[in-house]
């Protein structure tokens, strides 16, 4: 089998997306804390609280998730050799101790968002009949759709995986018995930063904290 040399862009490309990925669940884990802290004013105790009640479910709604994966992660796992590998989650998983993690794993994070290794759990983990599962999902059509550093992942998760918001493929996003494809009515995408409200930034014929409260009052009137 003929080995096709990989030229130093393409491994910097691929190590800056290894880094945005971890970095962006780290910030949206903080931020949703932070967000629960503000709007409600509880405590470490109501919070866990919340958590437990959560165990009687209803439905589950999905937003941009990886459900099936990523084909550019198992790629960057086969392709990467194996002291490369340490030095690259060596360096991470240092960064993540420093943004607040206190027990990083970055080989053990990009593994299980393989499209193989998603394709184990959900078949370990098959969906609970009484629960109705659905699945909202964005998309950029350009890469400058999105802002740094997302707007340099999106080629490539494009390449690999297909339209994607920058980090999640749409294909992959597609979950349960509805599937919500947000497209806004003017030229500009819906990032992963959008749909987290990472940017801060009102975007034409999408607002995102609208969104979210249709989303909830959507499934009120369903009688969830």
């Amino acid at each position: 089998m003929q080995k096709t040399k990989l030229g130093g862009r393409f491994w910097l490309a691929l190590t800056v997306f290894s880094l945005v990925g971890q970095v962006a669940w780290v910030v949206e884990n903080m931020y949703f804390n932070v967000f629960i802290y503000k709007m409600f004013h509880a405590t470490a105790a109501q919070i866990s609280l919340m958590v437990a009640a959560s165990a009687v479910v209803a439905t589950l709604t999905t937003i941009n998730t990886p459900h099936r994966g990523c084909v550019f992660a198992e790629y960057l796992l086969d392709k990467i050799p194996q002291a490369m590998r340490q030095r690259i989650a060596d360096t991470y998983n240092a960064t993540l101790k420093r943004l607040g993690d206190e027990n990083p794993g970055f080989l053990a994070a990009v593994t299980d968002l393989t499209a193989s290794a998603c394709e184990e759990r959900n078949a370990v983990t098959p969906d609970d009949p009484g629960v109705v599962y659905e699945s909202v999902m964005s998309y950029c059509e350009k890469a400058q759709h999105g802002k740094f550093p997302l707007n340099m992942t999106h080629p490539i998760v494009r390449y690999f995986d297909g339209r994607n918001d920058g980090l999640v493929a749409v294909d992959s996003a597609k979950w349960g018995s509805r599937f919500t494809l947000l497209e806004p009515s003017g030229k500009r995408g819906i990032s992963h930063g959008d749909v987290v409200d990472l940017n801060r930034e009102n975007i034409p014929g999408f607002d995102v904290r609208e969104f979210y409260v249709n989303l909830v009052a959507d499934l009120k009137r369903r009688g969830f």
